[in-house]
C-alpha cells in the first residue's frame, strides 16, 4: 500500500466496524481501488458499499481540513452533512452506472469550525466488481475557489476601471505607430464617438474620415507632423460627425508619444474627452460677451448722437448684428397721405430701394400689434403664421416683396408710452430667433427709445433753451431705461466713476453678492476676494484703470451662497462729451465650469506623466533584477548593452563583455553554428532556441539557449542559463538506461519456473531419504537412519545454496556484508583454483598488495570468482592461460561508456583467459538469465547473471571484455572501504543450543503450519513459554494486549498484514519489543544491517534449529 499519512490510517483502521469488513477480506476490486487512490496526487475520495463510507487521500485529507481524520470511514451523509442531499443523489446516480461533472459548484461547507462558500470541480464515476456491478464511487475533488474569487476581483477591477472612464467622460486611445498605426479604443472611446464594439481596433483612415470636412485636413495634418517630428505631448482639438447619430461633436485629445532612442515614434497613448459641452458654453459667453460689447457700443454711441437717422440706423445694425438676421428695418409710427401706412425710416442688409415701392401695411394682424404697442411678435415661419392672410391688399406682403420666413418685431416705445414705432427683423430660414433674440431686442427697444428721446430732447433744446430742466428729467429717465436694459441682463454690470466709487450695479451684481443696490455701490468687493488672489487684482486693476484701456482680471470670489466661484471681469472705459476720461462700465461672466475643466485636464496631464514615469521605472527595473541574460548588439553581434545576469552567469564583468562580439567566449565547437547564426539575424531572420555554450570566468562552459530579433540595425536578445537543465538531462538518459537494465535483471528473479529441474532432482534426495528414514524406524533399524538423515540434509544445503544464489542475482537476497580484502580472499582459493583447473590451465596471480578494502559478502565472492575461473577453464579447452588480478582504480565519469558507476575509488579483480572469447552476440546477451553457450544438461545459464546480481547488490557492477579468438577478461569493481576492518568472530557452533529462563515469552507469527510447530516444539524444549499465532492480524492482537512478551519471531513475506507491518505497529505500543524476522525471500529489505531498524534481526531459511536458539538466546540477552 502506498506510503503517506493517510494510507498509513487507512492501513490501522478497523475496518472490521464498517461495511467494507476487514481488509483481508476485501475483493481485489476494491483493493485496487484504494492504492489507486492513495498513490493519486490529485484530492480524491471514495465513497464505498450503499451507505457512501469514506476513504481518501492525501490531497483530500488537505480538502477536509479539520474534519480529518474524524471522517475516515464514516458514510458519506454523516461526514458532511450540510451537503447530504446531492450527495445522497450522487450515490443514487452512481450506484445506477451513471456519472456526474458538475463544474465551478457552490457548496457550504464547514471544513475549519465555521461555514464556507467553496467552489469546486467535481467528477463522479461508478466502481465496479469484478462482475461489472457498481459498489461504490470515484470522486475527484478539485477546488477552484480562489481562482474563482481572483477571476471575480480582476473583473470587478476592470469594470472599476472602465466605470471610472465613464464617469470621467474620458476614452483611452492607443495607437502602433511602428506597424501602420494599428489601434485599440476604451469603451468610452467608442460611446464618445459614436462607434460599436467591433470599431475597436479601426484603421486610421476611418479615424480621418469621421473628421468634420472642415477640421480634417488640419487635424490629420497636426498629427502626422507630431508623429514625423520630435514632440513627446500631442495635444488636438477638432470637430467629429458621429456615425451613430450623426451629431457634430468637439473631440480634445492629449497624448503622448512614445520615441525610441533614435526619437522615432513608436507609441501614441492618450485621452479622448468630448468638450461639446464647453465649446457651447465658450461660444455662449463670447456671444454674451460679443452681444454685451455690441450694446456697450450701441448704448456709448446712440447716447451721444444727436442725429437721428444715425441713431436709428445704428440700432438696426446692432440688431441685425445680435440677433442673426438677414435684414432689418426701423418704421415710424407714421401714417401716409392715405392714412394707412407706416413710414420706413432706416433699413439694413439690403439696399433702401427694395422698400422704397412697399410701406408697411398699417392695419394687417401681424404688423398692427407692434405699432400698437401691445408687446413682442415672433414666428418662427410667417407663412404658417395664422395671423399672416394671402387676401390682399391688408393680411400680406406685396408680391415682390424680400423672402421672409422667421419674423420678430418689437415696438418702440417712448418714455411717455407714446409708441414711437417699430424694429423689425427677417430671415429667409425658419427658426432663426429665439427668446434671447427677444430679451435683447427690448433692450435696443429701449436704447432707441432712449436714444430717439434723446435725440428729441437735443432737438428741443436746441430750439428752447428755457425747457432744460424737462431735459434733464427726460435724461434721468433715459438712465433708467438704462438700469432697465442693465438689470435684464443675466451677468452682473456696474458702472464706475473717477476715484473707483460706483454710480450703479445692476441686478445680477447685487444677486450674486447678496447685498442691496445701497450697499451694492459701497460694497469693499476686495472682502469676497480669495485671499491668495488679493495682491494680484489689486495690482493688475491699478494697471488696467491707469491704462484707460479696455482690460480685464480673473479672480475667485465668494458669492451670497458662500461659495468660491472663478469670475472674469472686462472694464471699458466711459468718456464725457467732450472725450474726457469719466470712469469704467464694467461686466463679469461666472467661468467657474472653464476653471474646473482645466484643473481637471492639469490633473490628467500630470497623471499620465506619472503613469509613463512609473512604466520607465519598471522597464528599466526588469532589466537590472531579470535573472534571464538581456543584451543589446549590432548586426555584426558587437555587444553595445548587457544586463546584470550576465555578471552573475558567467563571472565576467561588464566592462569585459561590451564592445566586442561572443567569440571569444564561445565554446570552440559551437563558434561556426554561431557565428551562420548571427548572419541569418543580420538578414532579417529571427532566432529562436538556439544552443551554445560560453565560457566561465572559472574556466567552465555554461550551455546558453537564445532568443533574438533584429530591430532598426541592432539584436535585442534574451539567453537563459540550461546548464542545469543539460545535466539533468544527461543524468535522465543514463538512469533511464541503467534502469532499462536493471530491470531486465530483476524481471528473471520471477520466473522460478527455469529451475524447476535442479529442485526436483534435490527434493527428490530430500523426500527419498526421509522415507528411508521412516521405514528404518518402522523396522527398529535406528543404526542405519544416520546415512539417510546426512543424505537429506545434504541435499536440502544444496537447495539452500541454489536459492541464495538465485535471490543474489535478482538482487532479492539479503547479504551479510562486511569489510572484505580481497587479496586474503584470493590467496586462500588459490589451492581450489588450482584443482580445479586441470594440467593443462596455466595460472597466473598478480595481487596489488596495496589494493584496499571493499564491503560485500564474502562467500559470494568467493563463488563469483569461482564461477568466472571454471567458465574461463570451459572457453579453453585446449589448455590456455588464466590470470586472476587485483589492483585499485578510479572511475571517471566517461571512463567507460555505459558504465552503471558514479565516479569515484573502485577494488577490482579480473579474470582473464586466453580462450576462444566471445561476439559481439555473445557479449551482448552475457548477463540475461538462462543464456548459455554450453550444451544442454553443461549450465543453467545463471552464473554470470547472478554474479551480476552480487555485484550490483553491493553497488558495484561487472564489465567483460572480450574479442573472438584472443579470449575474455571479466572485471568485478567494487567501491573502495574507507572504515577500518571488522573483528574476525567465530562461527556460532552448533552444538550448544542454550536454554531459556522460566519467564521469558517469545510470540510465533508464521503462516506455514509446519514450519510453526517445529519453531513452536524447539522453543518449548528450550523452556521458553510460547505464544502462536497463524497470520498478521490475530499476531498484532496479541501485540496489542497487555501480555508480556520480550521476543517477536515472524516470517517477513505473510500475506495481507506482513512481518515488518506487524513490526512497525507493535513498536508503537512496545518500544522496547525485540524483533527476528525470518525470510525465505527478502522482498522489503536489500541489506540486513542496513534497513532494519535497531532491535530489529533477520534469519534466512532454511536455517538449523541450534543455530535459530543460539540467535534468538543472543537477542533477548543483548
Amino acid at each position: 500500500m502506498h506510503d503517506g499519512e493517510t494510507a498509513r490510517l487507512v492501513r490501522e483502521f478497523d475496518w472490521s466496524k464498517t461495511g467494507l469488513g476487514p481488509i483481508e477480506q476485501w475483493p481485489q476490486s476494491l483493493k485496487t481501488a484504494v492504492e489507486l487512490t492513495l498513490a493519486t496526487a490529485v484530492p480524491v475520495v471514495l465513497l464505498l458499499g450503499p451507505e457512501g463510507t469514506l476513504i481518501y487521500n492525501d490531497g483530500y485529507r488537505d480538502f477536509a481540513g479539520k474534519r480529518h481524520p474524524q471522517i475516515l470511514g464514516m458514510p458519506v451523509l454523516d461526514a458532511w452533512p450540510e451537503v447530504a442531499d446531492f450527495n445522497r443523489h450522487v450515490m443514487d446516480v452512481c450506484l445506477a452506472g451513471g456519472t456526474l461533472s458538475p463544474r465551478e459548484m457552490l457548496m457550504v461547507l464547514n471544513r475549519q469550525g465555521r461555514m464556507e462558500d467553496v467552489w469546486l470541480d467535481l467528477d463522479y464515476s461508478p466502481i465496479r466488481d469484478e462482475s461489472g456491478k457498481p459498489f461504490g464511487v470515484f470522486v475527484t475533488v478539485v477546488e477552484t475557489t480562489q481562482k474563482l474569487l481572483a477571476e471575480r476581483a480582476l473583473r470587478a477591477r476592470e469594470a472599476d476601471l472602465a466605470r471610472a472612464q465613464q464617469i470621467g467622460g474620458v476614452g483611452g486611445v492607443e495607437v502602433d505607430l511602428v506597424n501602420g498605426f494599428k489601434n485599440r479604443r476604451s469603451p468610452e472611446y467608442l460611446r464618445i464617438h459614436g462607434l460599436p464594439p467591433e470599431a475597436a481596433n479601426e484603421t486610421h483612415e476611418d479615424w480621418v474620415r469621421r473628421i468634420h470636412p472642415e477640421d480634417r485636413e488640419r487635424t490629420e495634418t497636426q498629427f502626422l507632423d507630431a508623429v514625423k517630428g520630435d514632440v513627446r505631448n500631442y495635444v488636438s482639438e477638432y470637430r467629429i460627425i458621429r456615425p451613430n447619430d450623426g451629431k457634430e461633436r468637439w473631440i480634445s485629445v492629449r497624448a503622448e508619444i512614445e520615441r525610441d532612442e533614435l526619437g522615432r515614434a513608436i507609441r501614441l497613448v492618450g485621452t479622448h474627452i468630448d468638450i461639446t459641452d464647453r465649446k457651447r458654453s465658450e461660444n455662449a459667453l463670447r456671444e454674451e460677451t460679443r452681444a454685451l460689447e455690441i450694446l456697450n457700443k450701441t448704448g456709448a454711441r446712440i447716447a451721444a448722437e444727436h442725429d437721428l437717422n444715425n441713431v436709428v440706423q445704428t440700432v438696426i445694425d446692432a440688431g441685425v448684428a445680435l440677433t442673426g438676421a438677414q435684414f432689418g428695418a426701423f418704421f415710424f409710427n407714421v401714417v401716409d397721405d392715405q392714412g394707412e401706412r407706416y413710414t420706413l425710416y432706416n433699413l439694413a442688409g439690403v439696399p433702401p430701394e427694395k422698400f422704397e415701392q412697399f410701406p408697411m401695411p398699417r392695419n394687417t394682424k401681424v404688423f398692427a400689434p407692434t405699432f400698437a404697442g401691445d408687446g413682442i411678435v415672433r414666428s418662427d415661419d410667417i407663412l404658417a403664421d395664422p395671423r399672416y392672410g394671402k387676401n390682399e391688399p391688408y393680411f400680406g406682403m406685396p408680391k415682390g416683396h424680400l423672402p421672409v420666413r422667421s419674423y420678430l418685431a418689437v415696438p418702440v416705445v417712448a418714455r411717455t408710452g407714446e409708441v414711437l414705432g417699430g424694429l423689425f427683423f427677417g430671415h429667409a430660414d425658419t427658426g432663426v430667433f429665439t427668446e434671447r433674440s427677444e430679451r435683447l431686442m427690448t433692450g435696443l427697444a429701449g436704447e432707441a427709445a432712449v436714444a430717439i428721446d434723446n435725440n428729441r430732447l437735443f432737438q428741443e433744446a436746441q430750439r428752447e433753451l428755457k425747457e432744460r430742466r424737462l431735459t434733464e428729467k427726460a435724461l434721468r429717465e433715459s438712465e433708467e431705461r438704462f438700469r432697465l436694459i442693465a438689470n435684464s441682463a443675466p451677468v452682473p454690470m456696474w458702472v464706475s466713476e473717477l476715484g473707483g466709487t460706483r454710480a450703479f450695479v445692476n441686478q445680477a451684481y447685487m444677486e450674486f453678492l447678496g447685498v442691496d443696490y445701497e450697499e451694492g455701490l459701497v460694497y469693499d468687493w476686495r472682502k469676497s476676494l480669495y485671499p491668495d488672489d488679493i495682491p494680484r487684482i489689486l495690482k493688475e486693476q491699478v494697471a488696467g484703470e491707469s491704462s484707460k484701456k479696455p482690460f480685464s482680471l480673473e479672480m475667485r470670489v465668494r458669492n451670497a451662497q458662500g461659495e468660491w466661484r472663478w469670475i472674469r471681469s472686462q472694464s471699458q472705459p466711459r468718456w464725457g462729451p467732450t472725450g474726457e476720461h469719466i470712469g469704467f462700465i464694467g461686466v463679469a461672466y461666472d467661468i467657474t465650469s472653464s476653471k474646473q475643466a482645466e484643473t481637471q485636464l492639469r490633473h490628467e496631464n500630470l497623471a499620465l506623466e506619472d503613469a509613463v514615469a512609473q512604466r520607465t521605472r519598471e522597464r528599466d527595473r526588469i532589466w537590472s533584477v531579470s535573472q534571464d541574460l538581456l543584451v543589446i548588439a549590432d548586426l555584426s553581434g558587437m555587444w553595445k548593452q548587457i544586463n546584470p545576469a550576465w555578471v552573475s552567469t558567467l563571472g565576467w564583468q561588464e566592462s569585459e563583455l561590451l564592445h566586442r562580439t561572443s567569440e571569444w567566449l564561445e565554446h570552440p565547437d559551437d563558434r561556426e553554428k554561431t557565428r551562420a547564426e548571427i548572419a541569418k539575424l543580420s538578414s532579417g531572420t529571427r532566432t529562436t532556441r538556439f544552443e551554445n555554450r560560453c565560457r566561465h570566468k572559472d574556466g567552465s562552459y555554461r550551455w546558453l539557449s537564445w532568443t533574438a530579433v533584429p530591430d532598426d540595425d541592432l539584436i535585442f536578445a534574451t539567453a537563459r542559463d540550461i546548464t542545469a537543465e543539460k545535466e539533468a538531462a544527461e543524468i535522465l538518459r543514463e538512469t533511464e538506461e541503467a534502469l532499462r537494465q536493471s530491470q531486465k535483471m530483476e524481471a528473471v528473479g520471477q520466473l522460478t519456473g527455469g529451475i524447476a529441474h535442479d529442485f526436483n532432482n534435490l527434493l527428490q534426495g530430500i523426500v527419498g531419504s526421509l522415507d528411508l528414514v521412516k521405514k528404518r524406524v518402522s523396522q527398529g533399524r535406528i543404526h542405519e537412519v544416520e546415512r539417510f538423515v546426512t543424505g537429506a540434509m545434504t541435499s536440502a544445503n544444496r537447495a539452500a545454496a541454489l536459492t541464495h544464489r538465485l535471490l543474489a542475482f535478482s538482487r532479492r537476497q539479503p547479504l551479510a556484508p562486511r569489510t572484505c580484502q580481497v587479496n586474503t580472499v584470493l590467496a586462500s582459493m588459490e589451492d581450489l583454483l588450482r584443482r580445479s583447473m586441470g594440467e593443462q590451465i596455466w595460472i597466473e596471480f598478480q595481487r596489488d598488495e596495496s589494493t584496499a578494502l571493499s564491503y560485500c559478502d564474502q562467500n559470494q565472492l568467493e563463488n563469483a570468482i569461482l564461477n568466472l575461473a571454471i567458465n574461463a577453464r570451459d572457453a579453453m579447452p585446449d589448455g590456455g592461460k588464466l590470470k586472476i588480478t587485483t589492483r585499485n582504480t578510479v572511475i571517471e565519469k566517461t571512463s567507460i561508456p555505459g558504465l552503471e558507476l558514479p565516479a569515484g575509488d573502485y577494488v577490482e579483480v579480473i579474470v582473464a583467459d586466453t580462450g576462444i572469447g566471445m561476439t559481439a552476440d555473445v557479449l551482448d546477451r552475457a548477463f540475461e538469465p538462462f543464456f548459455t553457450t554450453k550444451p544442454i544438461g553443461q549450465g543453467t545459464g545463471l552464473g554470470l547473471s547472478m554474479i551480476y546480481g552480487f555485484a550490483r547488490q553491493s553497488e558495484g557492477t561487472v564489465v567483460i571484455r572480450s574479442t573472438p579468438g584472443e579470449g575474455t577478461a571479466v572485471s568485478i569493481l567494487l567501491p573502495k572501504y574507507e572504515g577500518a576492518a571488522d573483528s574476525e568472530t567465530e562461527e556460532v557452533q552448533a552444538s550448544a543450543a542454550p536454554h531459556a529462563d522460566d519467564s521469558e515469552v517469545v510470540l510465533v507469527v508464521e503462516d506455514e503450519t509446519v514450519v510453526r510447530s517445529l519453531i513452536v516444539e524447539v522453543l518449548n524444549e528450550l523452556g521458553y513459554n510460547v505464544i502462536e499465532a497463524v497470520d498478521g492480524p490475530s499476531g498484532l492482537e496479541i501485540l496489542q494486549s497487555e501480555r508480556h512478551i520480550d521476543l517477536l519471531v515472524t516470517d517477513i513475506g505473510l500475506p495481507g498484514l506482513n512481518g515488518r507491518q506487524i513490526a512497525d505497529a507493535a513498536l508503537t505500543k512496545r518500544r522496547d519489543l525485540k524483533i527476528l524476522f525470518m525470510t525465505g525471500y527478502a522482498e522489503n529489505a536489500a541489506l540486513a544491517n542496513g534497513v532494519l531498524a535497531s532491535g530489529m534481526e533477520m534469519i534466512t531459511k532454511p536455517f538449523a534449529m541450534d543455530v535459530f536458539a543460539t540467535r534468538i538466546r543472543e537477542i533477548i540477552e543483548r
